[in-house]
């Protein structure tokens, strides 16, 4: 199942790198709230998200992309210890309408790098899907977000997290 993620993975990164050198992508920010899931609940308290990412295609076409690099921190519960998550992950955005308010679904594949504070750091394959609501103001278009995140790497060493950033973000 990795070997078909990670093909995934580069064949998303290739169908995008056309528009990549032709200047047709645009560059944002986002960041904000990032909630445990499972397992991740049970140690870590509410954390935070940083994203960054290249916008393809935008609202004027049915199905874009998007290559999103991410940080995600939580306080653990019952120690003084923290866990980040750091993520690359290329996706398709499915635009529900054709116009610059227009909400839309996103989903794709990742690399996925966890880190306890104590214990060293573990990288696997990954999934995520969510939907968003755009709004633009002036050359500007600001977004609202909610994703799933699921790292599919072995709990039995922490590399098999689950959590949701909720986040606003800005291209431009």
């Amino acid at each position: 199942m990795r070997g078909s993620l990670f093909a995934a993975l580069i064949a998303g990164v290739i169908t995008l790198s056309p528009q990549v050198m032709s200047g047709q992508a645009r560059f944002g920010l986002s960041g904000g709230l990032s909630a445990p899931v499972s397992d991740l609940s049970d140690e870590a308290e509410l954390g935070y998200n940083i994203t960054a990412g290249l916008f393809f295609g935008g609202t004027h076409v049915p199905i874009g992309g998007r290559v999103d690099g991410s940080l995600n921190g939580f306080n653990l519960k019952k120690f003084s210890d923290n866990v980040r998550v750091i993520d690359a992950t290329v996706n398709a955005v499915f635009n529900l309408a054709q116009i610059p308010t227009s909400p839309y679904l996103i989903g794709g594949v990742g690399i996925y790098n966890s880190k306890f504070s104590n214990l060293d750091s573990e990288t696997a394959m990954g999934l995520n899907l969510g939907g968003g609501l755009r709004f633009p103001v002036g050359d500007l278009t600001t977004f609202f977000e909610v994703r799933y995140h699921l790292m599919l790497g072995d709990r039995e060493v922490g590399a098999n997290l689950q959590f949701i950033p909720i986040t606003f973000g800005v291209v431009f």
